[in-house]
């Protein structure tokens, strides 16, 4: 019975497979030996896996990203300008001068993703003006005394502009559709920045006792902000964030406070170009000074705005 086994393992041993047929089964038996790339990701997908398409390895190391958009704001709320020594000031409302109707401003953001990172930078400008306004109220505006029915010129001029820094907490998709793609994928990002405003407020009287006569003030706030980001993308053309901050800035006689909360949506027909459209609101306490020089600023921006996505 050995004997009859010894010729057969002989045998067996001598068998060669030729190399080019050896190469080719490792290669297969290997997914690691051919370079990461989204098709394979939702191949993965598409066997029940966690899609390698959305994880952070296979996007580029930089991503570059404009979102100008056109913003539908009007401004509420209201303000008093800093008088003389010893004067009577009084908080008039924006309504009380028409400054409160719906005006087109620019606003826009520049992204820059490197990783779980984004560093982000954005703003706005926002004017509006109305040179015969029937004034609604009396009291005292700065230089100014008005009563009930007098006509008055007035602008504002109000931007911001504030830096980010945010970290990708959660990156999750869930979900796989039939082509392997995510079908959605869930984002958390905690934000920290800075933010700063300019406000220019102009005030003449056309007619009442102070016709002639005008009153001015410009003045800046710089404040800390913190905030979060949420987000959720789906399948890889449809995106909807949200993002809440405050900002506060505590420094002597200037002071200010902000709360701003934006809602957008994003449609990309191609993968670099979208179209963005969404809501912002903006709720701003800025103060400096004391006494009768005092000056208030106090009120909220808010409206509707439309855009463009651009991202390389």
């Amino acid at each position: 019975m050995l004997r009859s086994m010894g010729p057969v393992i002989t045998n067996a041993s001598r068998v060669r497979l030729p190399a080019r047929t050896i190469i080719i089964a490792l290669l297969a038996a290997t997914p690691a030996a051919f370079p990461a790339s989204k098709a394979a990701g939702r191949q993965a997908g598409a066997d029940g896996n966690t899609p390698t398409a959305t994880s952070f390895a296979d996007h580029p190391a930089w991503t570059l990203k404009f979102e100008p958009a056109a913003w539908y704001a009007s401004l509420g709320g209201d303000f008093r300008m800093p008088g003389t020594a010893g004067s009577s000031q009084s908080k008039f409302d924006f309504r009380s001068f028409d400054l409160d109707e719906p005006t087109w401003a620019p606003l826009g953001t520049v992204h820059v993703q490197a990783g779980r990172w984004r560093f982000s930078a954005g703003g706005f400008a926002f004017s509006t003006d109305d040179n015969q306004a029937t004034v609604s109220e009396s009291g005292g505006l700065g230089r100014l005394m008005f009563a009930a029915g007098d006509t008055a010129r007035s602008s504002v001029d109000f931007w911001s502009l504030e830096f980010q820094a945010a970290y990708r907490l959660v990156h999750e998709p869930l979900g796989v559709m039939q082509d392997g793609r995510p079908r959605l994928v869930f984002g958390l990002e905690p934000v920290v920045g800075v933010r700063m405003y300019s406000v220019d407020a102009q005030v003449s009287a056309v007619t009442g006792a102070s016709a002639g006569t005008s009153t001015s003030h410009d003045d800046f706030f710089f404040e800390p902000t913190a905030g979060i980001r949420l987000d959720g993308e789906f399948a890889e053309q449809f995106t909807i964030d949200v993002q809440t901050g405050f900002g506060i800035g505590p420094w002597g006689d200037t002071e200010s406070f902000s709360w701003d909360m934006l809602v957008g949506g994003t449609w990309r027909p191609i993968p670099n170009l979208g179209v963005r459209i969404g809501y912002k609101h903006l709720l701003f306490d800025l103060k400096s000074g004391d006494g009768s020089e005092k000056f208030e600023f106090d009120g909220s921006l808010a409206g509707l705005f439309v855009g463009v996505e651009v991202r390389f």
